[in-house]
């Protein structure tokens, strides 16, 4: 009897703060590995910082031609950080949603292994 008494404080005290750790530390690395806040920071800068500098003689065709380049890769970094952005985003709400339903299945898996072991024993019957 004291085996499982200190087996059900171990299971729902000490355990479930080390899985909720567990998956505390998943989340904060997916969110470092996105590095969400960076790619906010940095959401309208090119792509790179590929950038051409503008003409320093004023030439209507050149500044123009710059100006389209320039445009042109910063639009391209803000759709790689946006969808980079939206990937993070999903892994981190998935992350989140397998960490509550892995935390309602330890908190019911003695309960599991309880009804398993009881239905066990009355198919041998």
């Amino acid at each position: 009897m004291l085996f499982i008494s200190s087996y059900i404080s171990w299971h729902y005290s000490k355990a479930f703060l080390n899985i909720y750790g567990i998956f505390s530390n998943f989340l904060w690395v997916i969110y470092r590995f996105f590095s969400i806040p960076l790619l906010l920071k940095t959401f309208f800068y090119p792509w790179h910082r590929l950038d051409v500098s503008y003409a320093k003689k004023l030439d209507f065709g050149e500044y123009f031609g710059t100006f389209v380049v320039n445009t042109l890769m910063r639009l391209v970094g803000m759709i790689i950080r946006l969808i980079v952005i939206f990937i993070g985003v999903v892994c981190l709400l998935l992350a989140f949603v397998f960490e509550i339903a892995f935390l309602l299945f330890w908190f019911v898996l003695p309960l599991i292994v309880i009804w398993l072991f009881y239905t066990g024993i009355l198919k041998m019957l």
